[in-house]
């Protein structure tokens, strides 16, 4: 990080001792201070919007956040962001998110998604949402995407949970096959990322099984 400018400061009517005093004390307080090697988190317990899981400061793992609305998020969900909302925050779709590691303490938004209708999907388009619904079928396409389809209609029609095939039967995000395909005729709460496709219309994206949050 950049070292900030030094300030220059006059002296009138000071001998030439005094000046060079006065000026090395002003230049030993405007030295930068060193940077910490740790994050220690000054918050109590701050979540992803998206996972929901607790989001941890030890300087382990990247951690990023919104400038303008101080969303936090876990480098998993950043990527996501970075692929699927052209890096614009779920929560305020600005595109400022930037990596934390000024080390500074921030005033810090909890993000708790609103329980939407499909009448008010419009509205939501490139935000975190959670939707609760029946899955009336699951499609598959042919080279392995997976749609829950809260609606039965033909999978360009209907408003759907999307899993990418890159995502399914991966350990890292709990989102097998089998898990899948239990889903069927079962109501779900369900948390993710909102889009209106110009294809496949409006979809939710998830990319972990936290985010399915309740099944029924």
């Amino acid at each position: 990080m950049p070292g900030r400018k030094r300030k220059i400061t006059h002296f009138r009517d000071l001998s030439n001792e005094e000046n060079s005093e006065l000026t090395k004390h002003h230049e030993e307080k405007e030295e930068p201070k060193e940077k910490p090697t740790k994050i220690i988190n000054p918050w109590e317990d701050i979540y992803d919007p998206l996972t929901g899981e607790l989001i941890v400061f030890d300087g382990r793992k990247p951690v990023y956040y919104c400038k303008r609305c101080s969303v936090f998020y876990q480098e998993e969900s950043y990527q996501f962001i970075l692929s699927q909302n052209e890096g614009c925050c779920v929560v305020c779709r600005q595109k400022v998110i930037i990596p934390y590691d000024n080390f500074e303490k921030i005033p810090v938004i909890q993000m708790n998604p609103d329980l939407v209708t499909l009448d008010d999907l419009p509205a939501y388009v490139g935000r975190v949402i959670k939707f609760r619904g029946m899955v009336q079928k699951i499609l598959k396409s042919r080279r392995g995407d997976y749609a829950l389809m809260f609606e039965d209609k033909p999978w360009v029609e209907g408003f759907k949970l999307v899993i990418f095939y890159n995502l399914i039967n991966n350990t890292n995000t709990g989102l097998s096959q089998s898990f899948l395909d239990s889903l069927d005729k079962k109501t779900i709460t369900v948390k993710g990322l909102l889009q209106n496709h110009e294809i496949f219309r409006y979809e939710i994206l998830v990319f972990n099984r936290n985010m399915i949050l309740s099944i029924e």
